[in-house]
């Protein structure tokens, strides 16, 4: 038969497409309830969030992040009306993100008396920065070599590099740890560090880069994987010039929700031991006073955001069902500030 995503032939038997990862069962099982219709690239939608996360506006990137991680993995249950739902959430705060951005960037570099944006008057240091130079700098930078891949310019200023691996588990949010199968990880660390746990790049979920590589000087969003395809989302870093293979390079995020971890496996604890199905207020009680907290509208989850106040790349992002209060994502970031 024919795998229902990538249109190959796959194997009666199997569970999941080897060539795309597609759940092969839950498809069939959904078969006349949901209509899968066309794939929808869960990994744009999460880099797009990212990006205007980082560049745009901070809250309601958080919220893209949150609904875009969920994609991939609706698709592969075969919930396909929720993965649509969360791609055109992920999709609207995308929309709105880029808008205040804008609005807040057009507010800040002010206007001339034509109407226009005086870029002619914009300067570095006491230099001049010229239109023609303003758009050199711009090419290739603002989305990374492969056009989907985020920059570091804003950290590069900084030494990126991996931190001591801790010996425990961390009490504080910032502490940056995180227990993957009872082995402690302190973000940012080098991709060895998984390797010893017998993960695995997964180069078809994630990496939209045609060859697996990172952008010198950026960022990428991809899976890791182990021999029980447990699946774990992670941000590749490359302080480097030149590209790198995702393998070379640091990993500065890693993030888990209730859909990607089956049955507890792999095994994923943050800092205060807080884990998938967390209680809220016990969370909270542990990490403290949230910076940002986005209350539940309906159906969607309560997000609590914490973050170092120096910058956006060292957070912890959480996410809590709106009905049991129970945490449904985590996402830690260390890019190494």
């Amino acid at each position: 038969m024919k795998c229902k995503f990538c249109k190959e032939e796959i194997p009666d038997e199997v569970e999941f497409c080897p060539m795309c990862g597609s759940g092969v069962e839950q498809e069939e099982k959904f078969v006349g309830h949901q209509n899968p219709g066309q794939p929808i690239n869960g990994t744009l939608y999460m880099v797009l969030s990212i990006l205007s996360l980082l560049l745009c506006c901070l809250p309601f990137g958080i919220v893209g992040v949150v609904y875009s991680s969920r994609i991939n993995t609706q698709q592969k249950s075969g919930d396909y009306d929720g993965a649509r739902d969360s791609a055109n959430k992920a999709k609207l705060f995308l929309i709105i993100s880029f808008v205040l951005g804008l609005i807040v960037y057009m507010a800040f570099w002010g206007f001339n008396s034509d109407g226009e944006l005086n870029v002619s008057d914009l300067r570095i240091d006491d230099e001049v920065i010229t239109d023609d130079e303003l758009i050199m700098e711009g090419e290739g930078k603002a989305q990374g070599e492969d056009g989907l891949d985020g920059d570091l310019d804003g950290i590069m200023d900084k030494e990126i590099k991996a931190a001591p691996q801790a010996a425990r588990l961390g009490d504080n949010w910032d502490s940056y740890t995180v227990m993957v199968n009872n082995q402690v990880i302190t973000l940012p660390c080098e991709y060895k560090e998984f390797e010893k746990l017998g993960f695995a790049v997964d180069e078809k979920n994630g990496l939209d880069s045609e060859d697996g590589m990172v952008s010198g000087g950026g960022y990428a969003i991809g899976y890791v994987t182990d021999k029980d395809g447990g699946s774990i989302m992670v941000d590749f870093i490359n302080p480097d010039s030149a590209k790198k293979k995702a393998e070379e390079c640091l990993v500065g995020g890693i993030s888990v929700n209730d859909y990607e971890l089956k049955n507890g496996k792999p095994k994923v604890v943050f800092p205060g031991n807080v884990q998938i199905g967390a209680d809220r207020e016990d969370v909270v009680k542990k990490y403290g006073e949230a910076e940002e907290v986005y209350e539940a509208v309906g159906e969607d989850d309560t997000m609590y955001s914490w973050w170092d106040e120096d910058t956006n790349y060292s957070s912890v992002d959480a996410s809590f069902d709106a009905g049991n209060g129970r945490l449904t994502q985590i996402t830690m970031r260390n890019y190494g500030e």
